[in-house]
């Protein structure tokens, strides 16, 4: 499809973004034999020449590597973007590993920051005995912070260290004109590293001390006088979701149920396996009978009259004093749920 570096890709993008990302893989064992070379060009190998272009450019290009193709069984889908990314880490990989063993390194090169940086994390045995020790000066930092500055100037130190905040600004050109740039800020997220932490059973125990700790925080999320109460059912089903959405939902949702119970209440978040029937489909559209996921959440509130259920996911509505709030916490749950 297309040769093995990132140079090949500019000269390649007449072939390839004309028949779009291929959802194809390098055959089994042909990746160690071509990764380990930095040539550029195209790689010719999987042009199907009984094809013109003229009347199948896609099959003409990948005809070979899709006829012969054999799915990563840790890929869902794969493309000449994924290959050359790999391919890339590869190489990547081969140049630090060499600069890492180097000796003569110059002081304060770009040659000696990078050895230093790549051996430090790879001692593992100091990582382990340093703990966090090392995050120190960052908690006093935390504990330290006591306005809205202090707040703003923490996240700001986090970013520039990649560290992930509750919010994160992206840079981008305006959807609205182009000749101008916005920032947009972006929820951060409080989820698990990564997704063998929601699937893998050793990482059981981990999984009840999160959310142990989501429920201390939303604890505090909805104050002292309103009781929490979980129902979440272990043997659950796997949902392919965003874990950020997730997230957001359940807190709009907790703040809504907060705002509802002003003299206190209960708050119920549970879990289950639901079955919704034909009847129930058709009284609902976009719903399809089958095996659902079911996340509720529930309060003692204070309830809605007819005339504010009619306007419930309506964005900028709000039945709350002016500046107390922006009326856009149901609907964008309604959004997630719609995506999800």
């Amino acid at each position: 499809m297309i040769a093995k570096t990132t140079r090949t890709l500019l000269a390649a993008i007449g072939l390839a973004s004309a028949s779009g990302c291929a959802i194809a893989a390098e055959p089994a064992g042909a990746a160690t034999a071509t990764t380990s070379s930095l040539a550029s060009g195209l790689d010719l190998r999987y042009v199907d020449p009984s094809v013109r272009p003229q009347d199948d450019f896609y099959r003409a290009v990948n005809g070979k590597w899709l006829d012969t193709f054999e799915m990563p069984v840790d890929k869902a889908r794969y493309g000449s973007f994924d290959k050359l990314r790999e391919d890339t880490e590869l190489q990547l990989k081969a140049i630090v590993e060499e600069v890492a063993k180097s000796t003569d390194v110059a002081p304060g090169s770009e040659a000696q920051k990078i050895r230093d940086l790549y051996n430090s994390f790879m001692n593992e045995a100091k990582i382990e005995d340093e703990g966090i020790k090392p995050l120190a000066p960052l908690f006093a930092r935390i504990d330290a912070a006591k306005d809205k500055g202090d707040i703003a100037a923490l996240l700001a130190s986090f970013n520039v260290r990649r560290i992930d905040a509750p919010f994160s600004p992206v840079v981008h050109q305006d959807n609205r004109d182009s000749s101008k740039y916005v920032v947009d800020l972006r929820q951060g997220g409080l989820g698990l590293p990564d997704r063998d932490y929601y699937l893998d059973d050793k990482f059981k125990d981990v999984r009840a001390r999160y959310a142990t700790h989501v429920e201390k925080m939303l604890r505090r999320l909805i104050g002292e006088d309103i009781e929490l109460v979980l129902k979440l059912d272990e043997e659950v089903g796997n949902i392919r979701s965003d874990p950020t959405h997730i997230e957001q939902a359940i807190v709009n949702l907790a703040v809504n149920s907060r705002d509802a119970m002003p003299e206190g209440g209960k708050l119920t978040i549970e879990t289950s396996e639901v079955d919704l029937n034909e009847e129930y489909a058709g009284r609902h559209i976009g719903v399809e009978a089958g095996r659902y996921v079911m996340l509720a959440v529930s309060d003692t509130g204070i309830g809605m009259d007819a005339a504010t259920r009619a306007r419930l996911f309506e964005p900028f509505f709000t039945t709350k004093e002016k500046g107390k709030g922006t009326g856009l916490g149901l609907s964008i749950v309604y959004g997630i749920v719609k995506q999800n």
